[in-house]
Formats: C-alpha cells, sequence, structure tokens
C-alpha cells in the first residue's frame, strides 16, 4: 500500500505547522509522491553525488499524533541536486529506479519528472532563503 509523501517549501518560521496539515501542497509550493521517504532520497543522494556511500542526514522538524513525519532536506542535498543540469535526470532516474528500495514501484520516465519537480522546488527554496521538507504520512 505505501505511504503519502509531500515535498514542500517553506520559511523556516513556518517549518513546524506542516504536520498539521493534511496536504501541505495544498497551503505550500511542492509536490506529492508516494513511498519516498528519507531513505529514499538518501539513495537518490548518493547517486548525485557519484558515491553510493554517500550518507546525508535529514533534520528532524515535527511530527504529528496522525503519523505525519516532517523533516528537512540537508543543504548537501538541495546544493548537489541544483547543481544538476535537466538533460542529466533521465539518466539519474534510471539509476534510482533500479536501486533496492525503489525496483518495481517507479518507473524511470515518472522519477525524471519527480527529480524536476523537487529540482525546481529546490531552486526556489535557495533563492528565497526557505527549506526544502520532506513530509511522510500514512502506512
Amino acid at each position: 500500500m505505501g505511504f503519502f509523501t509531500d515535498i514542500v517549501v517553506v520559511s523556516p518560521k513556518e517549518a513546524k505547522q506542516v504536520s498539521r496539515h493534511a496536504s501541505p501542497t495544498e497551503k505550500w509550493p511542492g509536490c506529492e509522491a508516494k513511498s519516498l521517504d528519507q531513505v529514499t532520497f538518501g539513495t537518490l543522494y548518493g547517486i548525485l553525488a557519484g558515491d553510493p556511500e554517500a550518507d546525508i542526514d535529514f533534520e528532524d522538524i515535527s511530527s504529528s499524533g496522525k503519523g505525519a513525519w516532517v523533516s528537512r532536506f540537508p543543504e548537501t542535498f538541495v546544493e548537489c541536486l541544483t547543481e544538476y543540469a535537466p538533460k542529466d535526470f533521465l539518466r539519474v532516474a534510471k539509476k534510482w529506479s533500479k536501486t533496492e528500495e525503489l525496483r518495481g514501484l517507479y518507473e524511470a520516465a515518472d522519477l525524471r519528472d519527480l527529480i524536476q519537480e523537487v529540482w525546481h522546488l529546490a531552486h526556489q527554496a535557495q533563492g528565497e532563503g526557505k527549506w526544502l521538507l520532506l513530509c511522510t504520512s500514512g502506512a
């Protein structure tokens, strides 16, 4: 069945409010996906960084009694992603789709589109001095 994933751009001042919203993308700029979490985005970071052993730590921001968890994408992830050009997203998505965590869950073309959405959000966060947050909920 999986869980829901929202990726949103918020000001640091608003970050703790995100877990109170059933659908954060209705209030803040963002995108939605399913069954993507810190582990899967950590794997993406390894691909982007060219080092499968690369590790990143998400900062826990808040959680709710309804099972929503909110964490901040590390700046190293945001910086690494924004250095890429959209023409490279399909190559990255093909590698990501073949990882143990995502095999059979997503087609490479769908992941390419998601990477592009997150890339735009990462640029927006950088340009506005805001945070890129990962929100997961449900089970």
